[in-house]
């Protein structure tokens, strides 16, 4: 796990560059305190920053410069699969010399060109540098586990793991705000649909895509994609147990203690329950969070740390800082946060590090693949195609589960489906839309955010889960647990999003995503042995820790207040600070929170804008 950038094409101004991105590598070593490093020639420069989790031993520091001398090689994140590939190549008279992943990726490029990362097995940006040809290829993992930035200048182009790595190169106000991003955010907190970012022009290389910069040409194309059909084909028949099983040993490989979070949920648990059943090691270390003012899930942690006898360590508020913790987040981020909870995953990752460890496995993506959010069941419902008095003998159970009345799961239904039916937008019920200046129109043009208009009707629920994979909820997911794990030079570890268990997750079908009313069904069912009694049981879990409602109105009421009233017009191009702030007033005072999201955006983006000096 490290971070770099590199920059590489045309003359003009290459030596200036090059120069800034050495003296700013000492700058940002969040990513990588281990160990830094610079390489540069007369087209390609680039500053490399090393966290130590695979051969720890000197060779396999980077930039990778081959034994030919051909090639360099840079590169972030983690090849679980590295072993296999090893044996594979050495069976084709490769030699290697060290022990970890690099050398792996090096060699493999030169065997295979570029399939070789069809054969990649976990998360990845990789860069390599042709010496001899001036050629350049790039690649991000398949669900964008980790970063990959890009910007081009004039005839310069450059490929980083944060936007700070770029922005740090040019002055003050070189770079511009991108208003759509800007309006999507503060709309709906969308920002991760698309390959854009809060900056003009810089942009995001898409998960499951490589490219190639030769003979002053880019391109770029798709390696892989997640395919899905209406088989009738069930979890037994595929073996999904042992998948998860391979996925989490994979995932265990590592050269430093491993640690686990453990949230009280499903996923959380059912990753622990797993490991304890194949570990070696006598103690693994768990750690959760404690909130006093938020949600409490300290009963279900509790559950499953009696069940399996855990080495446990919880945070308490008491190690928290809120009022200070979203300029530093904003300063890690590069861009605005979408909600509070953030801040709790953030001092996780904190204390995980401060106890010695350097890589946390954790449940990320669980919910995007196996369908466990509430909203996962309209696109259940509008599968099934159930007659009246179907729906209403699911929505039964679906409140027995879920907590909400079977009235308002029907109701929600019919109008979800109307929605459908018609090819509507359903702008008139976000509150935020009071507050800002733009036109509907201008909202229907900028945000799509029904995406599943144009899914694929025959097997409508995979696609709205795909469309939550790599459009609506995990990009964020992700970018989330990416920085707020390198913030603490912590590396992620997600075992749910390996590839081979997503494909074959998709080939069952799609009643048994959500049966019996229960969210993640697959997971309650294929692996109820590794559950607790309490957690197999809960209802609903609730969101992570973490409330909008209760920062906006205690801790950051008044920090709100100033920033409207110093605005000044400064940004009414996006919303009216008078009519937000005479709302965030009489909202507190008659305890409404309605608002509370959107005020925590509008808060998070002027904070930021006062961080960022875009103009």
């Amino acid at each position: 796990m490290c971070g770099f950038v590199c920059l590489f094409g045309g003359k003009e101004n290459f030596y200036l560059f090059a120069k800034k991105l050495e003296k700013n590598l000492k700058k940002f070593t969040h990513r990588g305190p281990d160990h830094q490093s610079f390489y540069k020639d007369n087209f390609f420069a680039c500053s490399f920053r090393r966290l130590s989790i695979q051969d720890l031993n000197h060779r396999s520091n980077q930039p990778f410069k081959s034994r030919d001398n051909k090639r360099i090689t840079i590169f972030n994140g983690e090849i679980y699969n590295f072993k296999d590939l090893k044996e594979e190549l050495k069976n084709l008279d490769y030699e290697f010399y060290t022990n970890g992943d690099t050398e792996v990726i090096d060699i493999a490029y030169k065997a295979w060109g570029e399939n070789f990362v069809k054969k990649l097995r976990g998360m990845f940006s990789i860069c390599i540098y042709e010496i001899n040809n001036k050629k350049i290829f790039f690649a991000r993992d398949r669900f964008g586990i980790k970063p990959l930035y890009i910007y081009s200048y004039k005839d310069i182009y450059f490929l980083s793991s944060e936007i700070k790595d770029i922005t740090s190169i040019f002055s003050q106000n070189f770079f511009s705000k991108n208003d759509k991003t800007v309006i999507k955010y503060l709309y709906r907190s969308s920002l991760e649909d698309t390959n854009e970012t809060f900056f003009n022009k810089i942009t995001k290389i898409e998960p499951s895509t490589m490219g190639y910069f030769n003979n002053g040409t880019l391109k770029q194309k798709k390696f892989w994609d997640l395919d899905f059909c209406e088989e009738d084909i069930d979890e037994k028949s595929l073996n999904l147990e042992e998948n998860f099983i391979e996925s989490l040993k994979y995932h265990m490989i590592s050269d430093v203690p491993v640690a686990f979070t453990l949230s009280g949920g499903i996923d959380s648990s059912l990753i622990t329950g797993v490991v304890k059943t194949f570990s070696n090691e006598n103690e693994l270390n768990f750690f959760s969070v404690k909130p006093n003012n938020t949600i409490d899930e300290s009963f279900w942690i509790d559950s499953t740390i009696n069940k399996y006898n855990l080495k446990h360590s919880y945070l308490t508020d008491d190690k928290i800082i809120l009022k200070n913790s979203i300029e530093e987040l904003l300063n890690y981020h590069d861009e605005p946060i979408q909600s509070s909870n953030a801040i709790y995953q953030f001092y996780l990752r904190r204390f995980v590090k401060e106890s010695g460890f350097k890589v946390l496995m954790v449940g990320e993506g669980a919910d995007e693949v196996f369908s466990g959010y509430r909203r996962c069941l309209n696109y259940y419902l509008y599968q099934m195609k159930l007659s009246k008095k179907k729906l209403e003998e699911y929505a039964i159970k679906s409140e027995i589960f879920m907590g909400i009345k079977k009235e308002v799961i029907i109701k929600n239904f019919l109008k979800f489906k109307k929605m459908i039916e018609n090819n509507t937008f359903d702008l008139e019920d976000q509150s935020s839309l009071t507050f800002l200046r733009k036109d509907k129109k201008s909202y229907k043009n900028w945000i799509d955010e029904y995406r599943y208009l144009n899914f694929d009707k025959k097997n409508f629920f995979k696609s709205a889960l795909k469309s939550h994979i790599f459009k609506n909820d995990l990009p964020y997911v992700l970018r989330m647990e990416d920085r707020n794990s390198m913030a603490n030079s912590i590396e992620s570890r997600v075992p749910f999003l390996d590839h081979i268990l997503v494909e074959n997750v998709f080939k069952i079908k799609s009643s048994l995503f959500m049966k019996n009313g229960k969210n993640k069904y697959l997971l309650r069912e294929v692996f109820k042995k590794y559950f607790s009694d309490d957690v197999i049981k809960r209802k609903q879990k609730s969101p992570r820790p973490g409330s909008n409602n209760f920062l906006m109105f205690n801790e950051y009421f008044y920090q709100l207040i100033d920033l409207l009233k110093s605005n000044k017009g400064k940004y009414s191009n996006y919303f009216d600070s008078r009519q937000v702030l005479e709302t965030f007033i009489n909202d507190k005072e008659n305890n409404i929170s309605l608002n509370a999201d959107f005020y925590f955006r509008v808060f998070c983006y002027l904070k930021w804008s006062e961080l960022s000096n875009l103009h």
